[in-house]
């Protein structure tokens, strides 16, 4: 959706609109642990310099736009109650907000928007309940642009908060995210043979069961 831009003081004439689309999910690190990736498409007026955007989104899941089987309805009691409740307790849930500076593009550009996976513990909690299909997901934008006006002139202006993008998460995408690369397990009877005798410690190849370089 087209993000209305609202001029600030010292801008002459209409500001341009520059649009947002959510083209993509991967898992990826935060520093608070898990996280996805969101790929934004960021489109402007070609004939537009922008010199930068400061950019915020704030990210919430829309569960009222998918369907969920029983044994999903029964996962969700904790966060919604039972179905027939729904109709009033099921409500848009906050999953995080974010910001990033989107940097000089002419036309179109990329950018990218790293979530927690457990940003919010209600949105966690819904994941879990949530383990297959798509989860409805909505981002808001708000921030500044900044471009050059006739003349080289540099201007500013609003992005309207009103600027809203959708997109569909597979749920096995935040479970994938959530779980991590597979770690290798040692078993206590390995352990126990490559325990470290007084005259010599075990190797890290000999505790992984590795054959020796």
């Amino acid at each position: 959706m087209t993000a209305v831009s609202e001029d600030l003081p010292g801008a002459t004439g209409p500001a341009p609109e520059p649009a947002f689309t959510v083209v993509a999910a991967e898992p990826a690190r935060s520093g608070s642990g898990p996280a996805l990736r969101f790929q934004l498409a960021v489109d402007a007026p070609p004939e537009v310099r922008v010199r930068s955007i400061s950019l915020s989104a704030a990210v919430r899941i829309v569960p009222a736009r998918r369907r969920y089987d029983t044994a999903e309805a029964i996962r969700l009691a904790e966060v919604f109650g039972t179905p027939d409740q729904w109709s009033t307790t099921m409500r848009a849930l906050p999953w995080g907000r974010v910001s990033t500076v989107v940097g000089p593009f002419l036309g179109s550009t990329g950018a990218g928007l790293p979530v927690a996976c457990a940003a919010d513990p209600v949105a966690a909690q819904y994941f879990h309940a949530v383990r297959d299909g798509e989860v409805p997901l909505e981002f808001r934008f708000g921030g500044t642009l900044f471009y050059l006006g006739a003349g080289g002139t540099l201007h500013a202006a609003r992005l309207s908060r009103s600027a809203v993008a959708a997109f569909a998460l597979p749920a096995a995408l935040w479970h994938a995210a959530v779980a991590g690369p597979p770690r290798r397990r040692l078993s206590r009877t390995r352990l126990d043979e490559h325990r470290p005798r007084p005259e010599r410690g075990a190797t890290l190849d000999e505790l992984l069961g590795r054959p020796e370089r």
